[in-house]
């Protein structure tokens, strides 16, 4: 943690080669922190993205998530955690009700194979086209040392409603393999692809689990205020 004027930042190294998250991620972050100071919080965290490119198992959500944390971690070299007080992995699934929840956590390799369309074309033989996306963010804490860190990663669930409508539409997208232009929110006429990364931080699974990250920095970061006086 560093000081920075009347601030202290609780700096997070955010583990992803997609721009597209951490831009989204960023927006989150931003607002989270225009929260904070607006209620006189000292506190406030910052982003940097970096890209260890871990491995992923297979498994439930909540597996996957720690185990790609963790990897991630390893993956760092020492250097790059100096300075550091979080490393945060996140993980997306999309589950289809027709299809008892597939493809969950495994939706990038189902993408990579059929692309967008492909899954409105799966989605459209069924009457019931409800989907469900969920952000699981693991989070490590590495300020201090290895002898600091967590026992084991901190989870935080961002989970949103939606279904899938109809055929793409919209440009925007988190990656190649993406579901944004064929999922709409429930209670909006927009699907993700046609809404820019900062609207979709107002609201998204992402934003969701990033904030729950965020208010978990910001209930240890008073003790330790108050611990180092």
């Amino acid at each position: 943690m560093t000081a920075g004027g009347d601030h202290r930042a609780v700096s997070v190294l955010y583990c992803t080669g997609n721009d597209g998250k951490f831009k989204e991620a960023s927006h989150v972050v931003e607002a989270y922190n225009a929260r904070c100071a607006a209620r006189g919080s000292r506190f406030r965290a910052t982003l940097t993205q970096v890209d260890p490119d871990p491995v992923e198992i297979q498994g439930d959500a909540a597996d996957v998530a720690r185990a790609k944390v963790t990897a991630a971690l390893a993956a760092l070299p020492p250097e790059a955690l100096e300075g550091e007080d979080y490393v945060v992995t996140e993980d997306v699934g999309l589950s289809l009700r027709c299809l008892n929840g597939f493809p969950g956590p495994y939706c990038k390799p189902m993408l990579e194979a059929i692309g967008d369309r492909g899954l409105w074309d799966l989605a459209s033989r069924y009457d019931d086209r409800a989907a469900t996306v969920t952000c699981t963010l693991a989070a490590i804490r590495v300020r201090g040392g290895e002898e600091a860190r967590d026992a084991s990663p901190r989870l935080h669930v961002g989970v949103i409603e939606g279904a899938i409508l109809g055929p793409p539409r919209g440009d925007v997208k988190h990656g190649k393999a993406s579901w944004n232009s064929v999922f709409t929110p429930e209670g909006r006429e927009k699907t993700f692809g046609e809404l820019a990364f900062a609207e979709q931080a107002e609201f998204s699974h992402r934003k969701e689990a990033l904030v729950k990250f965020l208010d978990a920095a910001a209930e240890e970061f008073p003790q330790e205020e108050d611990a180092n006086r």
